[in-house]
């Protein structure tokens, strides 16, 4: 239950930053390193052992399970497009609500949430 309220709070808090008064922050994408665990039902489920690591390079990974770009859009979000190893691709936006935690949305649906290292 504890889950299902951070993530609406989450999904709240996103509605009342203002987006267009920032910028993605480098501190943000340069080299930095976050656990993230996905969102199963709206539940945060656990944290994957494999770490995401932006880079400011505009690139991104999770480990050699697959690697991707980054690049900044409006406030501080992210489109993000990966290649998984098996050559599968898929894309998502990373909403970073602070400089220690964001959330990902797939489709207009919640799918990882992440807590920087």
């Amino acid at each position: 239950m504890v889950s299902v309220i951070k993530g609406a709070l989450a999904v709240l808090l996103i509605a009342f930053i203002p987006h267009s008064s920032w910028a993605v922050e480098d501190a943000l994408v340069s080299e930095t390193s976050w656990s993230v665990g996905a969102y199963e039902g709206g539940v945060r489920g656990a944290v994957h052992p494999v770490p995401w690591e932006f880079h400011s390079n505009g690139t991104v990974n999770a480990g050699n399970l697959w690697t991707g770009t980054w690049k900044a859009q409006e406030g501080n979000t992210v489109s993000v497009a990966i290649t998984h190893q098996s050559s599968a691709t898929d894309s998502f936006e990373v909403n970073f609500l602070t400089p220690r935690q964001f959330v990902a949305f797939k489709n207009g649906r919640l799918y990882r949430y992440g807590q920087r290292r």
